[in-house]
């Protein structure tokens, strides 16, 4: 059967930016304009409040969309990624978040009728019958021609719930699959996106790909590794405590 339909939106689309307005527009017209459901959506932005121009971008198109935007201080930038995606979650409605990118566009027509109808993607694999608990699931989206880049995910609001955070790692993407693996909950869907970072070389890649040096590593610290199995045991909790009310 499918997922359960909320009384919301279907998805909550996060999506950190800064200083590219005009790719942020081209972002966000993919995902709508590739939507089957145009109404399936709401767009949550984090905003540096010194950028000026993203601010104003993100007002425009907030007169046009269901567009909420967070303004604050750039920190310590990707360092504090994990900060933004958990206070975008937090303004969220959706049933699933949808963490993104501002250099990335959406590729696949009716995206959000393939997320919607879940038999679509398990009628072909049986192994899929773990969704006895259609609450707490994690989709991985297909990144083309990266072919190992786990790095656009849809993630259950109803996780983020129970956990009180969506990540507890700049690397959000990383620590939310790392998350719903181990507990058998995290699925490749057949949804593809295009992430042209490769061609971003202005100054926020330039300061992120300094920022994954630093990083990149901390996933393989034992904080991180415990925090991702206490999530683990919290959600499989959840999930022993639901089976026994059936």
């Amino acid at each position: 059967m499918p997922f359960k339909r909320g009384n919301g939106p279907l998805v909550s689309i996060l999506l950190p930016t800064r200083g590219r307005p005009q790719w942020l527009r081209e972002s966000i017209d993919s995902l709508y304009s590739l939507a089957q459901d145009k109404s399936c959506m709401e767009f949550i932005l984090k905003v540096d409040d010194d950028d000026k121009e993203t601010i104003e971008t993100a007002r425009q198109l907030s007169e046009i969309l269901p567009l909420k935007f967070i303004i604050s201080s750039k920190g310590a930038g990707y360092f504090d990624m994990h900060h933004w995606v958990n206070d975008m979650s937090k303004l969220a409605t959706g049933d699933w978040l949808f963490l993104f990118n501002d250099d990335a566009v959406m590729q696949t027509e009716r995206w959000d009728d393939l997320l919607l109808n879940f038999d679509i993607m398990t009628k072909s694999d049986p192994s899929q019958s773990a969704y006895q608990n259609p609450g707490v699931c994690l989709f991985i989206a297909e990144s083309i021609g990266r072919k190992d880049a786990y790095e656009f995910i849809f993630l259950r609001r109803k996780v983020f719930e129970i956990l009180g955070h969506f990540t507890l790692s700049p690397h959000s993407d990383s620590y939310a699959i790392g998350v719903m693996a181990t507990i058998k909950s995290a699925f490749k869907i057949p949804i593809q996106i295009r992430h042209f970072s490769e061609l971003a070389e202005d100054a926020t890649r330039i300061e992120s790909k300094a920022a994954y040096i630093t990083t990149g590593p901390t996933l393989t610290t034992s904080p991180i590794i415990r925090a991702i199995i206490n999530d683990a045991l919290k959600l499989q909790d959840y999930i022993d405590s639901m089976k026994g009310e059936e």
